[in-house]
């Protein structure tokens, strides 16, 4: 009988989860539930928030958020889906410790950054205001963005993978020249 009560306490603890996490997905599904945010005085829905940035970034410490990331982007109302977002922005961004491999969540994010985004930013952003300028389309953006050293994107590589899951090859996309490496700032300390 011993035995068996850690396992019932654990399929119990299981249908209790689920059971909250539907409830708080009840309560956050409705479109035009009011958020606040620090760029509006008033709250407003998500997805009028969203829709105005030019970059949405995540940051993913552990591989648990990646469901967040994609609950976010649809109660945005803004395709999951990196190749269903054919507009130039929003331009969807991961950093932190899991995108050391990007590959599971390749399809859903626009750029991924290893290493470190303090330097990457600001040339993005740079490089986003060119292409507005421009009147540049997403694909031209993420093909420019992918020459700077710490930005990978993953729609720029064709991935084969072995029978049990893992990578086998990957290669840039038939005329595309990538640059992709972990950005690292020399010092922390320069002004």
């Amino acid at each position: 009988m011993e035995e068996i009560i850690p396992i019932i306490v654990a399929v119990i603890g299981t249908v209790v989860a689920r059971v909250i996490k539907s409830k708080m997905n009840d309560a956050t599904q409705t479109p035009s539930a009011p958020i606040p945010n620090t760029q509006s005085p008033r709250p407003r829905s998500l997805e009028d928030v969203l829709s105005e940035f030019d970059f949405i970034g995540f940051t993913l410490q552990y591989e648990l958020s990646y469901t967040n990331v994609l609950n976010m982007l649809d109660l945005a109302g803004l395709p999951v889906r990196s190749k269903d977002r054919t507009a130039l922005t929003p331009i969807v961004i991961a950093g932190g410790a899991c995108v050391c491999n990007s590959e599971p969540m390749a399809e859903f994010f626009d750029i991924t950054l290893p290493g470190d985004g303090e330097e990457v930013t600001n040339e993005l952003i740079d490089l986003l205001k060119e292409c507005k300028a421009k009147g540049a389309t997403k694909q031209e953006f993420l093909v420019n963005a992918a020459q700077i050293k710490g930005v990978y994107v993953p729609s720029l590589y064709e991935v084969e993978y072995n029978e049990d899951g893992t990578i086998k090859s990957m290669r840039c996309k038939k005329g595309v020249k990538i640059r992709s490496a972990a950005r690292v700032p020399v010092t922390l300390n320069a002004t």
